[in-house]
């Protein structure tokens, strides 16, 4: 399980491995320590710029009863590590929003989480002494000339979400989207017009009406990951 702490989560002991397969959605198979094995994959994107034949991965052991002992956590694209287990997002940004790191968010605290409103549900509602404000998080785990892009492949919900901020704020909250690029090696933000331009434009339109549009590094250490810093938004 993953611990929140000093502003980060801890990953507990990975395991180097090498990828093989992805055989379905969650179910990957990797060769580790001499067998090949089968693993989780708790990611439904596609990845497969992550995910190719013998890219080196990172492996937890988990305790529950299924076809797998493991959850590949991190795997290597380009030199570069990329976090693959997608829930840790939201943990990330609870943990940087209680440390105060997300500078837009000062003076906000986590009221409650996956918070339905009507017609979707949106991860965060935080709360100061003045008003409420609606965050959706969005992870970037694909890159492209020191960008961190999201999309990587169409995505309805993300375009819901994006209406679902803009209504939010017709109804007099503050509202904003948070892309978390979860690799380290990325030094800007913008949205894949190339595989959702329907997305960019949305951005782009929510922008204009009042949505904040914040993106933020993270740090990837041996056995923790913390947000580290803002980085450049590109709106097209």
């Amino acid at each position: 399980m993953d611990l929140i702490g000093e502003c980060g989560v801890r990953l507990g002991s990975l395991l180097p491995a090498l990828f093989k397969a992805r055989l379905s959605r969650f179910l990957g198979e990797v060769s580790f320590a001499g067998n090949v094995v089968l693993v989780h994959i708790p990611n439904t994107g596609r990845l497969d710029y992550a995910l190719t034949p013998g890219a080196r991965v990172w492996l937890r052991r988990v305790s529950r009863v299924g076809r797998t002992e493991y959850d590949l956590i991190l795997a290597e694209c380009a030199g570069s590590r990329v976090v693959v287990d997608s829930s840790l997002q939201n943990r990330l940004v609870a943990a940087a929003l209680g440390c105060g790191i997300i500078v837009e968010l000062a003076g906000y605290t986590v009221c409650d989480e996956e918070v339905a409103v009507p017609g979707a549900r949106l991860d965060f509602m935080l709360c100061s002494s003045e008003r409420k404000y609606f965050l959706e998080v969005k992870g970037c785990t694909l890159a492209e000339q020191g960008y961190a892009l999201y999309p990587d492949a169409p995505t309805r919900r993300g375009r819901k979400h994006l209406a679902t901020l803009v209504k939010m704020m017709e109804q007099g909250f503050k509202a904003g989207v948070l892309f978390v690029a979860l690799r380290d090696d990325v030094v800007a933000f913008r949205a894949n017009t190339k595989i959702d331009p329907e997305f960019s434009r949305g951005l782009s339109r929510a922008h204009a009406r009042g949505v904040d549009v914040m993106a933020y590094s993270v740090r990837i250490g041996a056995d923790m990951v913390n947000i580290d810093s803002a980085i450049p938004v590109r709106l097209d």
